[in-house]
This record gives structure tokens, C-alpha cells and sequence, in this order.
């Protein structure tokens, strides 16, 4: 059962800290015990001051709690037993349906948090190398979107194909010759996806039909293959979105630059994204040679 909290006893504040400080002890590894004794102050102050508490009992004990303000969960935590019955997923449709949250904030390092989140459909809009209180603890900032994100499988190939030659011939037509992006969009061929899909790490986005608009990749070595958003769904932040979560992707497995091939069309999309260019290039497509620039980031 979910509750809105009417009042809040020193009780209530107590039995809370205890289930958040278990909580963390079971799932934030990457803090000391001295760290966790640090936040509790915080985490009172939190519990006692935030706008809108939230209890999740079972069987009329206190299985997790949930804090929001202003369109936001501040804090979320379940205790441990209770780890894996779904408490949390109520907890999120609950935020999202009945308080119509839109973000929420979560440490980098707990990558089991940063996955739930992710699979509920909040996507990455920001980072800053600490957290509250200055600690080198980095915090992703997150918000709800229309879009979720998953790794590419095979099946998704007819999909991709299409994405990409549609979007080069529309798109990259502007800064390209109807012959160039002609002979880049047949680049993409049923086999050389399957290889990409293999061996990158390469995620699409997807819209509430579940049709694909979005798509990325990666390889091990920092070299960022592809970054492309159908034609039909430029400037609605999705290629920012796909890049937010490679940037988070690269971080966890210790890539700390990233490099990529950047089209005339998309080089000012990476200028804002932070990439600088290294050098202007010609590179074979298919049959033709095309121009465009080898762009580097290096990532905090």
C-alpha cells in the first residue's frame, strides 16, 4: 500500500533514516561507512523538509519510502528484504501518474539505480563530477522522456537499415550531392549491421510505438561509429538523449575520450556537445570520397 504521509513524527523520521541508512549499507558499495554516517543529518533534514513523503507498507511495515519536489524525486529507497518484489516500480508509476514527476538525480556509481531509471524511461540530461555536499561522487541528472532506449538485437536490422538511408538521404542532402548521399546510404547492408550490432555497444531509441528513431554506437576504443535520428524526428532532443547515455556508457567502462567521424551536417551538434575538431578529411563511403571531420571529447 502507498500513502501519502499527513504527518511526520520523530518516530516516522527515525524508522525512515534506519531504512535508508540499511538500504545504502546494501547498495551504495562505493561509500564508506564514515560517508554514510556523514548524510544522515542530511537525510533527516531531507525526510523532515521535503514537500511531499511518500510510504510503501507491506503488511503495514514500511517497505520503502519516497520523497518529491517540484517535479522531482529527491530520494527513493527500499529496504533491503525487500530488494527485487517490485516496490520500487510501484513507487516510480505512482510519482509518475499520481504527482506527474520529471526528474530525478542518481549516483553514477550505483549503476543497478541508474539502470532501474533508465528502464522506467528517464534518460540522462546532465552530470557534475560531485554530489551535494562536494564529494567526488558523481550525480546524473535525469528526466522522464516519451522515448526509452535499449541495446540493438539482430531482429532490429530492417529497422536500422531504413532509419539510416532514409535519414542520410533527407537529412544529409542539405550539405552533401544527391550522388554522395546517395552512395553513403548504400553503405548500410544487412551484414555490416549484424557485425556493428555484435561487436559495438549499440543502442536505439524508441518512441511510445515502439518504432525505432534513434541510433548509436559504439566501440571499446572510444570511437563513437554512428549517431543518427530519423528524418522525421529531428530537434526533439533524441540524437542529445542517445549521446548523454554512450557518454554514460563510456564512463562506467573506464573510456574517458571519445572520437568520431562527424558528417558536414552534424559537426555544429557536436561543437555544442563539447567535441573539437582535429582535422578536415575525405573519406571513402562506398564508391566516393566525401568530406567530413575527425572530432574528439574528452569526458571528466
Amino acid at each position: 500500500m502507498i500513502t501519502i504521509v499527513p504527518e511526520r513524527t520523530p518516530v516516522l523520521i527515525e524508522t525512515l533514516t534506519r531504512l535508508w541508512e540499511k538500504s545504502v549499507q546494501a547498495s551504495h558499495h562505493f561509500l564508506s561507512e564514515s560517508d554514510i554516517h556523514r548524510l544522515i543529518p542530511f537525510v533527516k533534514e531531507g525526510l523532515t523538509q521535503i514537500e511531499t513523503l511518500i510510504v510503501s507498507c507491506v503488511e503495514e511495515r514500511i517497505s520503502a519510502f519516497m520523497g518529491v519536489e517540484n517535479n522531482k524525486i529527491e530520494m527513493l529507497f527500499v529496504s533491503p528484504e525487500f530488494f527485487g518484489h517490485g516496490i520500487g516500480t510501484e513507487l516510480i508509476s505512482f510519482a509518475l501518474e499520481k504527482l506527474h514527476v520529471k526528474y530525478v538525480d542518481v549516483n553514477e556509481q550505483n549503476v543497478k539505480a541508474a539502470t532501474f531509471y533508465r528502464n522506467k524511461g528517464f534518460t540522462i540530461i546532465s552530470r557534475d563530477d560531485t554530489d551535494g555536499q562536494g564529494m567526488p561522487f558523481p550525480i546524473l541528472h535525469l528526466q522522464y522522456t516519451p522515448y526509452t532506449f535499449r541495446t540493438a538485437t539482430v531482429d532490429d536490422i530492417p529497422e536500422i537499415d531504413r532509419l539510416f538511408r532514409e535519414t542520410v538521404l533527407a537529412v544529409n542532402r542539405r550539405d552533401y550531392t544527391q550522388e554522395e548521399v546517395e552512395d553513403w546510404a548504400s553503405c548500410s547492408t544487412a551484414e555490416r549491421l549484424e557485425e556493428l550490432i555484435t561487436n559495438l555497444y549499440f543502442i536505439v531509441a524508441l518512441d511510445g510505438d515502439k518504432r525505432i528513431v534513434g541510433m548509436a554506437s559504439l566501440r571499446n576504443d572510444g570511437y563513437l561509429h554512428s549517431l543518427f535520428v530519423h528524418k522525421d524526428f529531428q530537434r526533439r532532443n533524441i540524437a542529445t538523449l542517445l549521446l548523454n547515455e554512450i557518454e554514460r556508457y563510456a564512463r562506467v567502462h573506464g573510456i574517458y575520450s571519445l572520437t568520431s567521424e562527424v558528417s558536414l551536417t552534424a559537426r555544429p551538434f557536436f561543437e555544442r556537445k563539447g567535441f573539437q575538431v582535429k582535422s578536415a578529411q575525405r573519406r571513402k563511403a562506398n564508391k566516393l570520397y566525401m568530406s567530413n571531420f575527425l572530432m574528439e571529447k574528452h569526458l571528466a
